[in-house]
């Protein structure tokens, strides 16, 4: 997955592929904090736009509990990070994430997910490579084509999606 995030503008955006029940495809998801919604293409299909509930949560979400910290390296070549649990509770995912981020600048390092989606069980392991800093390709905050007359996903549309939830 290749994900890209603002902080000043409170965009996240991310693309990739996923593999569910002997199946793959594709995605490409835009949040944006600032307006409140979510822009998201599953498979190369129509544009869903939904509301984003949450608010920009920062480094973490206030409901996580912090689990502690730890030192991944040897040496100098070594960084402190800290652990946290993440609770979630909603009407498409239900389960915990366990999230690793830098203790200085809160970059994700690597996370767990464990839990149901819609009824059904799954896991889910992230790691973090090749970070940098700034945005070298600002396009990526840009709406899709296909998304520019999206309308709001009603609940069965919702539900025939992914519904694949960054932050």
């Amino acid at each position: 997955m290749k994900l890209s995030m603002d902080t000043n503008l409170k965009k996240v955006a991310a693309s990739g592929q996923w593999y569910y029940d002997q199946q793959q495809g594709t995605f490409q998801v835009l949040q944006d904090f600032k307006a409140g919604v979510q822009y998201q293409i599953t498979n190369g299909g129509p544009c869903v736009k939904s509301k984003l509930t949450q608010l920009w949560m920062g480094c973490m979400p206030k409901t996580s509990k912090f689990m502690g910290s730890a030192v991944v390296g040897l040496g100098d070549d070594s960084i402190k990070v800290n652990n946290w649990a993440i609770f979630m509770n909603s009407s498409s995912v239900m389960g915990t994430s366990y999230a690793q981020v830098t203790a200085k600048d809160c970059v994700p390092i690597g996370s767990s997910l464990q839990g149901s989606a819609k009824g059904v069980d799954m896991m889910s392991v992230q790691g973090t490579s090749n970070v940098s800093a700034g945005i070298k390709d600002p396009s990526v905050f840009s709406l899709p084509a296909s998304c520019q007359e999206a309308k709001e996903a009603d609940e069965k549309d919702k539900d025939s999606s992914m519904d694949i939830r960054l932050f």
